[in-house]
């Protein structure tokens, strides 16, 4: 094998596992996700928003990413939104 076909497998392997990251979560959005629905189920919580807002302040998560995350993979707190009401 030449060094130039060495060098991009490697670039390649390198690309995979940045997708491969950016696929995955941090584990704190999981413990933000938990925050969140437990506070949906106390009476006069406020609006997601509302909340999204305070628990990533409260956590020091950047929110922009946070709610780019929830887009794509908060399902289950959209379903609690409508119980709550």
């Amino acid at each position: 094998m030449k060094r130039g076909e060495t060098v991009v497998q490697l670039e390649a392997r390198r690309e995979e596992q940045r997708a491969g990251m950016e696929r995955t979560p941090p584990p704190l959005y999981g413990v933000a996700m938990l925050r969140i629905a437990l506070e949906l189920k106390r009476p006069g919580a406020g609006s997601l928003d509302t909340l999204v807002h305070r628990v990533t302040a409260r956590m020091g998560l950047e929110e922009g990413p946070f709610r780019a995350y929830l887009e794509r993979d908060g399902g289950l707190l959209r379903t609690l939104v409508p119980q709550r009401d």
